[in-house]
């Protein structure tokens, strides 16, 4: 008759397996969060810091290239261009 019992008694459910999913759900959401967060705070930082590298050597080059001769070799080049058409 014991046996019988334990049969028709319902299981009790585990809620240590509902909330373990649970909790890695979370885990898993809040890492993708914090990744895509990072990844477009870094996008910002390195495009910020790729202009200020290309301003400052843009300017080293400007500083370097004598205006008088530069205007010589675009003038050259334009009478080349204009020669060939």
């Amino acid at each position: 008759m014991a046996g019988i019992r334990r049969k028709l008694k319902p299981k009790m459910k585990s809620i240590a397996m509902p909330l373990s999913y649970l909790i890695v759900v979370m885990i898993v959401i809040t890492a993708m969060a914090v990744g895509v967060f990072s990844y477009y705070a870094y996008r910002k930082d390195s495009i910020d810091r790729n202009s200020e590298r290309v301003m400052s050597l843009a300017q080293a080059v400007a500083a370097i290239v004598n205006a008088d001769s530069m205007a010589k070799v675009m003038s050259d080049q334009k009478k080349m261009v204009s020669g060939r058409m």
